[in-house]
Order: C-alpha cells, then structure tokens, then sequence
C-alpha cells in the first residue's frame, strides 16, 4: 500500500518550538528508559507559551509607560 509521508512531532502538535532536540535531550538525560510523545510536545509548549506572553507584555509596555498630560 502507499504510504503517508512522514510527519515531525512538531508540525503534529502545530508547535513552533522544536519538539525533536527535545526528545533527544530528554533521552540522552537517563531519567526514564522511555519516553511518550505526549510528554515531548508538553515540554516543547512551555518555553513556547512564555516566549509568546513575553512578547505580548513586551509589545503592550510602550502604552502603559506612555507620557500622559497633568490636568485638562
């Protein structure tokens, strides 16, 4: 039969963060001798879920610290 073509976890997960160094560096640790693909995608969504709220705080900052006028 034909088959599918190969799929990374990453674009599975419609992660923006690399989920293969992930499972990599989780293996090459020693702390379990297997590991899910569901625990890779959580672990690749953390840093990707900070770095998208820093970048939302940092393009929110300008109009909280923005000057505003003494009186009116």
């Amino acid at each position: 039969g034909k088959t599918s073509p190969r799929v990374s976890h990453a674009v599975n997960a419609a992660a923006s963060f690399p989920v293969g160094p992930i499972h990599r560096i989780l293996k090459v640790s020693h702390r379990s001798k297997r590991i899910g693909g569901g625990a890779l995608v959580y672990v690749a969504a953390v840093p990707e879920y900070l770095a998208a709220d820093t970048v939302a705080q940092a393009k929110n900052a300008p109009k909280s610290y923005a000057p505003s006028s003494i009186g009116a």
